[in-house]
């Protein structure tokens, strides 16, 4: 020990820690829990302030601990409040802050009026999601003060802009979830958010009362509050509400920019089909349309107009930039299929449609359908539109009525050769805005028989709504080297421009020579990928 190089001690002396720029560091704390981060104050003088710059905050149930029963339940809640208030009075960070309060197991509806209130002294949020229990509460004035905002999640609470709202004028990105809000505060609001280019309206327990109100508002008085819209996410509540009364065949200025449309609808209602139809029609550079089939197979069939849907009968419908065509809930009714024949006539670049049958469409009236699109196939504006038809078993819906809000890591066990258990996985991850892990444990790929799925079932372009944001890990075990297999992996790395890590653990029964040939295949052929720092490894257990 006494011949030691000095150097070497100094080096097994120093704080190596400190010595990391601040970015990262802050990159490293806004990863972790926001109370682990709270914690690392201790690990070096450089780190005990940093936290107080974070530029994302991110509260959750599980931040405290204790028992189920009332009297602890009511100990969580004020450790909690304590600590999220103690964390803002310090926090001195950027303008870029992001705040999210995912609390759905206390009430807090008073104490979030308090957070909010206390945000807007700062008034320094640009990102603000709030995820309570099923109790309202209503937004207090200070919310409409955050002039900074750019990203806003509301759920359960009431939406009531006062008389000096100016506006939002960053405003890009709004969710209203469960909000109690009348027709003319909505129209109000929505209008003095100048720059909004994605709009999600959901509401799913209280029904088209909440918005209604006596008030009409249809989809005639909304779109003209969002001329910059790229994303429209509408409900079937807010639907029915939306579509009463009577609309033009065309909006008198076209939504320019709408490029994704996400709608419930009900084809038996004529006015739902008017107003799809309208929307559509309006918006030139439409490149995704995906819609929720609902009630068509309980509502009685009502009489349309004879070849309402007829080719012929709309020269001025033109979809030239439309790529993705998805029908979900398919119940195999005439106009269903009339609209999809509509849509792929009027479509020159048209690449994929998507039809999910319903799952009380049986196996006999799925066969004869087939059968008669093999023998009078759909006339198609694009040679390359490929149509793709499967039973979705149990009738799992695209996506979750509520998204998973909190869950961040998913471990399933599945078998991809069965169809309803991707659309079932696949489901779960869509539904998943902040999922950062997905492991998936293979099982019996290598065993059943190979079972038929539509060409380019898991074609990346067929997913346009399918954002994985946040996911930083993916991680397949017992992989067989099936090519549905290989194309979920493409699928998930072509759509997470986060992603760090892609590990696939070999089947015991992949040999040697199936490796190889894979990996050639995989440097002959690379495959898109959203991150560019994404590291794909194949081991062996």
């Amino acid at each position: 020990m006494e011949n030691q190089n000095p150097t070497t001690t100094q080096t097994l002396d120093s704080d190596i820690i400190s010595t990391l720029p601040l970015n990262i560091i802050e990159d490293i704390l806004t990863r972790m829990p926001i109370r682990d981060a709270l914690r690392t104050s201790v690990l070096s003088k450089k780190w005990r302030y940093t936290w107080r710059g974070m530029p994302k905050l991110i509260f959750t149930d599980n931040m405290v601990t204790g028992s189920s029963n009332h009297l602890c339940r009511e100990l969580k809640k004020y450790k909690l409040v304590s600590a999220i208030f103690h964390v803002l009075l310090f926090h001195n960070g950027p303008e870029t802050l992001e705040f999210d309060c995912l609390v759905v197991n206390h009430h807090m509806e008073s104490e979030f009026v308090q957070i909010i209130s206390c945000l807007a002294r700062g008034n320094k949020v640009k990102n603000l999601l709030f995820i309570s229990d099923d109790r309202s509460y209503k937004l207090p004035v200070s919310f409409f003060s955050l002039q900074g905002l750019e990203r806003v999640y509301l759920d359960n609470c009431t939406l009531e802009p006062p008389l000096s709202f100016n506006g939002f004028s960053s405003l890009l990105d709004v969710s209203i979830v469960n909000v109690e809000v009348s027709a003319q505060m909505l129209q109000r609001f929505l209008s003095k958010c100048p720059l909004l280019q994605y709009l999600c309206l959901n509401e799913l327990r209280k029904g088209i009362d909440s918005v209604a109100r006596g008030n009409e508002f249809t989809f005639v008085d909304l779109l003209p509050c969002i001329p910059l819209i790229q994303t429209l996410d509408i409900s079937k509540y807010y639907i029915k509400y939306l579509c009463a009364g009577r609309m033009p065949h065309k909006l008198p200025a076209s939504l320019v920019h709408l490029k994704d449309l996400f709608l419930y609808v009900c084809l038996l209602e004529q006015n739902e089909i008017s107003s799809a139809l309208c929307i559509i029609r309006s918006s030139p550079v439409l490149e995704g349309i995906i819609f929720q089939m609902y009630d068509n197979d309980k509502l009685p069939v009502q009489q349309t107009p004879a070849k309402f849907l007829d080719v012929e009968g709309y020269p001025d419908l033109k979809l030239d930039h439309l790529e993705s065509l998805v029908i979900e809930m398919f119940s195999n009714l005439p106009l269903e299929m009339d609209f999809v024949k509509l849509i792929m006539a009027k479509s020159p670049v048209l690449k994929n449609v998507r039809i999910e049958l319903n799952g009380n469409v049986s196996v006999d009236e799925e066969l004869k359908m087939l059968r008669e699109l093999v023998s009078h196939p759909i006339p198609r504006a694009s040679l390359s539109a490929k149509l793709t038809v499967y039973l979705c078993t149990g009738g799992m819906p695209h996506k979750l009525p509520t998204s998973l809000a909190h869950l961040k890591d998913l471990f399933l066990d599945v078998c991809l050769v069965e169809q309803n258990e991707i659309s079932s996985a696949l489901c779960l991850i869509r539904s998943s805005p902040v999922l950062e892990r997905i492991v998936f444990q293979m099982f019996d790929n290598d065993k059943l028989p190979v079972r038929e799925t539509p060409a380019n079932f898991l074609d990346p372009e067929g997913y346009s709504d399918l954002k994985l944001d946040h996911l930083e890990t993916l991680w397949i075990e017992n992989f067989s080297n099936l090519p549905l297999e290989m194309e979920f992996v493409k699928l998930i790395m072509a759509k997470s421009p986060v992603l760090k890590k892609v590990r696939i653990e070999l089947n015991d029964n992949v040999s040697v020579d199936e490796e190889l040939k894979m990996l050639r295949d995989l440097v002959r052929l690379p495959f898109p990928r959203a991150s560019h720092s994404a590291n794909l490894i194949f081991v062996r257990p």
